[in-house]
């Protein structure tokens, strides 16, 4: 098997259970996983318990599929405490040095049969060149994640870089900051949300600041007919000068209203610099893709707000090295934990425990 010498294969597997694991219990779940891992020829790192779930730790010089290879250790375990389902599975590459990376089979198999790569919550292709966006895959260290079924791929390096969005403060400096020119497009889904508050919140805009909403409105208001956010004078038609800065108007009102950031802000507009794509097969299966725009030349040819390399300001947020008294370097935290709120709330709490899995193995 090509990927036995080239890579070593960890696997994080966390089974769920309805009842409290007692002691007599936990020491059988260990004896049956342990059995497993000797037929498997896997090494047996650890086996973590909770109240409602354990996790087990393993390496295997074999790629294997995780699903299929637990069935016969599923039904086992059923036998020693009720209600027990898999439900999460990190798989992480390990390349041996002086090797090349060498991609999941699963992963393979998704680059191999791409049909189309389009932005999560944006009707947009991603890539056009399909060949040269599987090359790119193929250049990169990647990990699964799989949710109940649900498949997902992460970028190792770009999701687990440091960021300290310090907007604010960006803007004290950069007037607009990154919220210049046209927002990227809204979801159907954010715009019927959105409808639904736009009186309300251009009310709220001119309480704030007259000027900002009479600018907005002689540019004939906040959407344009296709549905997306207008620009107004060089800035996104949402910003309102308030308190010394440029604020997100959509943001405030949610914020003031206690109304969920998600409904009323766009998505990408939240992730920045966290870039999300669809990976399409010939097959209509989607697959998520987890990566980032902190790499300039990724910015450029994949990412949906395009280069912000091109936009005149110091982007201190994405470099921790360019850190100062401002951006602190202990504030720089890694991306998927900066978006812990918006992966939860898009994809429910196991995409993140998967990620706290991952990078906690790999940091």
């Amino acid at each position: 098997m090509k990927n036995k010498k080239e890579t070593k294969w960890h696997y994080q597997v966390t089974w769920k259970v309805e009842e409290e694991i007692q002691d007599r219990a936990q020491e059988k779940i260990k004896q049956l996983i342990e059995k497993w891992c000797k037929e498997q020829g896997a090494q047996f790192i650890d086996l973590f318990f909770e109240p409602d779930a354990f996790k087990l730790d393993t390496q295997l010089e074999n790629n294997i599929n995780v699903y299929k290879a637990t069935k016969s250790l599923n039904k086992g375990l059923g036998k020693v405490i009720s209600g027990v389902e898999l439900y999460l599975v990190v798989t992480q590459p390990e390349r041996l040095e002086g090797h090349s990376i060498t991609q999941e089979i699963r992963v393979e198999k998704v680059i191999e049969s791409l049909w189309s790569a389009e932005y999560y919550d944006l009707d947009e292709r991603a890539a056009d060149d399909l060949e040269a966006f599987k090359d790119y895959l193929n250049s990169r260290q990647l990990a699964t994640i799989d949710v109940d079924d649900q498949l997902y791929i992460v970028d190792i390096e770009a999701i687990g870089a440091l960021i300290n969005l310090n907007c604010f403060e960006c803007t004290k400096l950069y007037q607009y900051g990154c919220c210049c020119g046209s927002p990227c497009d809204m979801s159907r889904k954010n715009q019927r949300y959105l409808d639904k508050h736009l009186s309300n919140l251009a009310e709220e805009m001119r309480r704030l600041n007259e000027k900002d909403y009479d600018e907005v409105m002689e540019k004939g208001g906040f959407i344009s007919f296709d549905g997306s956010i207008k620009e107004c004078n060089g800035r996104c038609s949402l910003l309102v000068f308030h308190e010394g800065v440029y604020k997100c108007m959509a943001h405030k009102y949610a914020l003031d209203h206690e109304i969920p950031i998600y409904e009323l802000c766009p998505l990408s507009c939240l992730m920045y610099p966290l870039e999300i794509i669809e990976l399409i097969t010939d097959k209509k299966k989607k697959v998520l893709f987890f990566t980032s725009v902190v790499e300039e030349d990724f910015a450029k040819i994949y990412g949906r707000w395009g280069s912000y390399g091109s936009l005149q300001i110091d982007h201190r947020c994405v470099k921790p090295e360019a850190h100062n008294e401002i951006f602190k370097k202990e504030d720089y935290k890694p991306i998927y934990n900066v978006n812990q709120n918006l992966l939860i709330h898009e994809f429910g709490e196991g995409i993140y425990k998967g990620m706290e899995q991952l990078f906690n193995k790999t940091t």
